[in-house]
């Protein structure tokens, strides 16, 4: 089963694959053909062009024409990826960068929310709070806000990309195989986390700058 359909950007489904039947002896075999394969286990690109061209020259030492014909290797992500890059690279820039407008915003919402709770945090540590036990109780806030955003974004991206992928309208390569794998998680864990002892810090600093005593 190779999924070329979903591979390479050929247009239609095909529904049915035959054979390719040439005759070796025949003079107009040349340079026409792109053939898909796999590389046998533990070979490597450079292997695989230095087969071709003594093949090459092999060939053209018997046929004259096959001599102005290159004979290469390119792997299959390099043409089903080349169409695609500068979108994708450019879409991956906006995301970042509403990520980050995003991360502000909600920065600057932690930081008046801080500054609001002042003196609440001041007055648990003047009635003989520990650092800890405050620390506890603000990352214990941060970790219930980090949970619900980040369970509400990886829901919203598996939707959008079920979408997308539904979408005739958007042509890119292997889309029906795009999905919000492992690493998309992985990442949105590590920003949440990030988020959450970055922000979830920020009241101690009125406790550990401010007198108590007053």
């Amino acid at each position: 089963d190779f999924p070329m359909t979903r591979s390479l950007p050929i247009g239609a489904a095909l529904d049915l694959y035959l054979p390719l039947v040439r005759d070796p002896r025949a003079d107009n075999i040349g340079g026409f053909m792109t053939v898909l394969g796999l590389l046998r286990p533990g070979a490597t690109v450079d292997q695989a062009l230095a087969e071709l061209a003594a093949r090459q020259t092999s060939l053209a030492a018997e046929r004259a024409f096959m001599g102005v014909f290159a004979q290469r290797v390119t792997p299959l992500s390099v043409p089903v990826r080349r169409s695609a890059r500068t979108p994708l690279l450019l879409l991956i820039g906006g995301v970042g960068a509403i990520l980050l407008m995003a991360c502000t915003n909600l920065a600057n919402l932690l930081l008046i929310r801080s500054n609001d709770r002042r003196k609440d945090i001041q007055l648990r540590a003047a009635l003989g709070a520990t650092m800890r036990q405050i620390l506890t109780q603000t990352l214990t806030e941060s970790c219930l806000l980090a949970f619900i955003g980040g369970v509400a974004g990886i829901a919203l991206a598996a939707a959008l990309t079920r979408t997308l992928r539904a979408a005739s309208w958007l042509e890119l390569p292997r889309l029906p195989d795009t999905e919000v794998g492992t690493a998309a998680i992985v990442f949105a864990v590590l920003v949440c986390g990030a988020i959450t002892v970055a922000f979830g810090c920020l009241p101690l600093l009125h406790v550990r700058r401010r007198d108590l005593m007053s």
